[in-house]
């Protein structure tokens, strides 16, 4: 119940912090927050959560810093990505159709390299609050000669900052 009240709060925060800023269709920040889902090549399904935040740099492309955590019984991993974005505004930014490639490290026990190329759909709320419909990512793991090809889905909220 705590996480419920914690939560609220956080929106209702957040969303007033943003109605102060100027309106312009395209937010200098994205920040994400949403639930994910991992089903890997061997079978395991991992839930989690998954943040991101995107500086935009112009209405199309961003810059986009990822984090994520997931866990299955027995077992916890935990990605840190970054890289470039490309969102495609359409019908004055109430639906924003974008895809990413991001590259980093993925780590349970040991540090490994892991690349994400995906994309999804944002559906603008209002200025300041869109509702990711939902992100599909084809997860890529690498540890010394041999990969792993894995699938990442999320869906959440988007909070934009600084319009």
């Amino acid at each position: 119940m705590r996480k419920i009240f914690v939560l609220i709060f956080f929106i209702l925060f957040t969303t007033t912090l943003a109605m102060a800023q100027s309106k312009e269709s395209t937010p200098k920040t994205e920040l994400f927050l949403g639930n994910s889902y991992v089903r890997t090549e061997v079978g395991r399904n991992l839930e989690g959560f998954n943040a991101s935040m995107t500086s935009n740099i112009n209405k199309s492309w961003g810059i986009t810093g990822d984090f994520g955590a997931y866990s299955s019984t027995g077992s916890n991993i935990y990605t840190l990505m970054a890289g470039p974005r490309y969102s495609l505004r359409l019908n004055n930014g109430k639906f924003i159709p974008f895809t990413h490639a991001l590259f980093g490290a993925i780590t349970n026990d040991t540090a490994r390299f892991t690349m994400v190329y995906g994309g999804g759909l944002d559906l603008k709320v209002n200025s300041f609050v869109a509702v990711r419909a939902f992100q599909a990512d084809y997860l890529q793991i690498r540890a010394d000669s041999r990969h792993t090809n894995n699938v990442r889905f999320s869906f959440g909220i988007v909070f934009h900052f600084g319009n």
